[in-house]
């Protein structure tokens, strides 16, 4: 009698561990399955993403750059406080600065903003305000802290939310 409680008992938390295993294991396939969905939606969505530096220009004399962006993919795009913009520019004291720039829309120095956004030719979009549809541009203004350095060459990488970007090569 003794060892049939005993046994039962074990038989008990035999199949209490192995049904709690069991589980464990399965919920943790189900979240390995969910992010993986999640990754190839993202690594789709990115895929189908594609930008395109149009033109770039130095608006006050080595203080603020506009550069003109165009979705040349076919995923709309916004959300531009989640976007990087870093700069890598020569200063009058010739070193090499790279950072990273955060979106506002009132910028002050060493921030970006967007100056507008345009259907074709520059005229005012009239579809989805403020959303950076595909076909259009996008001019994004960029302030210096420090004047960038007159005739050397320097870049600016643009960095959509879902990881899509380009860069483009200024100097004044």
């Amino acid at each position: 009698m003794e060892s049939a409680l005993a046994t039962l008992i074990l038989i008990t938390v035999l199949l209490f561990s192995v049904l709690t295993l069991s589980y464990s294991y399965l919920e943790s396939q189900d979240l390995l399955m969910v992010a993986e969905q999640e990754m190839q939606a993202r690594l789709a969505d990115q895929a189908q993403t594609a930008l395109e530096v149009v033109q770039t220009q130095i608006v006050s004399p080595g203080v603020k750059l506009e550069m003109t962006v165009r979705n040349v993919g076919s995923i709309k795009l916004n959300d531009f406080e989640k976007w990087d913009v870093i700069v890598e520019s020569y200063h009058m004291t010739d070193t090499l600065s790279q950072r990273w720039l955060p979106y506002t829309a009132a910028p002050g120095n060493d921030q970006w903003r967007v100056a507008g956004i345009y259907a074709a030719s520059f005229r005012p979009e009239v579809f989805n305000p403020g959303i950076l549809d595909p076909g259009e541009e996008m001019v994004i203004q960029i302030n210096f802290l420090l004047p960038v350095e007159p005739e050397r060459l320097n870049r600016a990488t643009i960095g959509a939310a879902n990881g899509a970007q380009t860069t483009a090569f200024f100097a004044w």
